[in-house]
């Protein structure tokens, strides 16, 4: 796993400044308190794989940094990947508004948008159908039509809203979330609906 940009920055400034709170972060960056939240827990998430102690929040909103951390960033062994590769929630809802924006859909659609491989496709094509279901939402595959997702139209257009109020409070603007709507290159958001 490697680290986004946004976490990578956050990391690097907790490092070089331990005396950081969430406040002075939220301020020097411009980003909201629950991004930060989120970024930190990606960082986390990082750190725990590469078997790296992981930041500790504490009640006053500082952080408290292991010494261990320093070593890493002075030795610049903070991975960062620019194509950042969403975690298993993310790419549950970015499947649902790609079902939602596109049409003819194949496997090779959604592993070339989500950088992940047939199987882990597959295994999150389930979560979401899960998600959807007590909203009477289906996906459906044909090898004519592809992936698609079929269902009441009203509830197709609530989906649409909360995935995007979702989506936009999880990376803090939509830009990120076009790139996922728009496969093949297309500058359209071509929904579903009439």
């Amino acid at each position: 796993m490697y680290l986004d940009k946004r976490s990578k920055e956050i990391l690097e400034e907790l490092i070089s400044h331990p005396n950081l709170s969430s406040k002075d972060i939220e301020t020097k960056t411009g980003l909201s308190r629950r991004q930060i939240k989120y970024s930190v827990e990606k960082i986390n998430n990082w750190l725990k794989e590469n078997n790296y102690p992981v930041l500790q929040r504490l009640k006053n909103g500082k952080f408290l940094i292991h010494p261990v951390l320093g070593e890493l960033y002075d030795q610049d062994q903070l991975r960062v990947v620019d194509n950042y590769i969403p975690s298993e929630d993310e790419r549950v809802l970015l499947i649902l508004l790609i079902l939602l924006s596109q049409h003819d859909l194949s496997l090779v659609h959604f592993t070339q948008a989500l950088k992940v491989s047939n199987v882990t496709i597959l295994s999150d094509m389930k979560k979401a159908q899960q998600k959807i279901e007590p909203l009477r939402l289906q996906i459906v595959y044909s090898r004519t039509d592809g992936y698609q997702l079929t269902g009441d139209e009203w509830e197709l257009r609530n989906l649409l809203y909360y995935l995007l109020q979702d989506l936009s409070r999880r990376y803090g603007e939509l830009a990120m979330v076009q790139d996922f709507a728009m496969l093949d290159g297309k500058k359209t958001w071509n929904f579903i609906f009439p």
